[in-house]
């Protein structure tokens, strides 16, 4: 039996590479420094997303969610994790790099941070560049949290020569937390195959988007296609959503 490959969409992003001269150009409202003076400042967050409440043996996942600089010239520089009585914080540094030849386009922040925490209720506070987010976790044993959600639908076969093209799309959510990937696999008549990450997905909040194709050549055999969402504490969806396929 011929098995349908899963296709891979591919995003292509285009990004002007312009040359100019900067005199100063930092995320900051009033900074300015010489090109040739490396600048650090803070990360701007948008997001924080974490679970609210974990057992004692995990380690927390945080997820920082903003912007890093407003060009190429910008880069991660380092997360300093401090202890506090009541909690942790978290500040995410960027820093410019000297130079005048930059990528023209905002560099976005999308981090997970992985701490420890005792037994107890505890603020998780992130410093950005204007505003400082919190969340309050609580710790303790026996916690129980619903894994993720995934919903699948498919749009109708499109004919490609002597393929045809089902073209999938998912939608997977967190319970508490947030999703952090996505898989897919296909299961036919000999077995399941591996999971592997689809072509395309776009997170947005607490909600993850992923599109990918099934290419299916004459004489396709019966073929399920499953999917399931893995947040960030590793709970994985179960069972997996699945969408079955007739033979062609």
């Amino acid at each position: 039996m011929r098995r349908a490959a899963i296709g891979i969409a591919v995003m292509l992003v285009a990004a002007c590479c312009g040359q100019r001269q900067r005199t100063g150009a930092t995320p900051g409202k009033n900074a300015t420094a010489p090109q040739d003076v490396a600048v650090t400042e803070l990360a701007d967050i948008e997001r924080v997303l974490c679970a609210h409440q974990i057992a004692p043996s995990e380690t927390l996942a945080v997820r920082l969610v903003g912007t890093i600089g407003p060009d190429g010239s910008w880069a991660l520089d380092r997360v300093d994790v401090e202890r506090s009585p009541d909690g942790v914080s978290i500040t995410p540094h960027v820093r410019r790099v000297a130079g005048d030849a930059f990528i023209q386009m905002v560099m976005d922040l999308d981090r997970v941070e992985r701490v420890t925490l005792p037994a107890g209720m505890h603020r998780v506070r992130v410093r950005g560049r204007e505003r400082t987010l919190e969340e309050v976790v609580r710790v303790e044993p026996g916690v129980l949290r619903a894994p993720p959600e995934v919903t699948m639908r498919s749009a109708p076969a499109v004919p490609h020569g002597d393929l045809e093209l089902v073209n999938v799309s998912v939608t997977a959510r967190a319970s508490d937390g947030f999703v952090a990937r996505v898989e897919v696999r296909e299961v036919v008549e000999t077995g399941p195959g591996t999971w592997q990450a689809p072509g395309f997905i776009q997170t947005e909040g607490d909600s993850t988007a992923a599109v990918f194709t099934v290419r299916r050549p004459a004489g396709d055999g019966e073929r399920r296609i499953d999917v399931r969402a893995i947040d960030g504490q590793g709970e994985i969806s179960t069972p997996p959503a699945s969408l079955l396929l007739p033979a062609r």
